[in-house]
């Protein structure tokens, strides 16, 4: 890692803001989380240091909770940016996040 390369860390591990990173040019990777279950991400240009996504967070990018916020012009209030998601999200024939979700939890139970 250059040390003129930054990071970005946050305690998301929402799949719209990984997703967002990705669109903008980011490598990501989870993180330990800070005195929470879920993890962080971590991201950077080159992606070097960073460790891979479980397949489980890898599928989550596949679904309807990956379309991030968008606001093209920078200007939009949030309840357009919401709503302009929510209508993305309506039109979109990505897998819906409670079926990803329902999955996962019977494979964590061991259904």
């Amino acid at each position: 890692m250059s040390l003129a390369e930054g990071w970005l860390a946050t305690y998301s591990c929402a799949a719209a803001v990984r997703t967002a990173l990705g669109l903008a040019g980011l490598q990501f990777g989870p993180v330990a989380g800070v005195g929470r279950r879920s993890p962080g991400t971590v991201a950077c240009r080159s992606g070097e240091g960073l460790l891979p996504l479980s397949l489980q967070e890898q599928e989550h990018l596949l679904t309807k909770a990956a379309i991030p916020y968008r606001d093209p012009r920078l200007c939009d209030r949030a309840q357009e940016i919401v709503e302009r998601r929510r209508e993305e999200q309506a039109l979109s024939s990505l897998e819906p996040t409670s079926r990803w979700k329902k999955r996962w939890q019977s494979v964590e139970s061991g259904a």
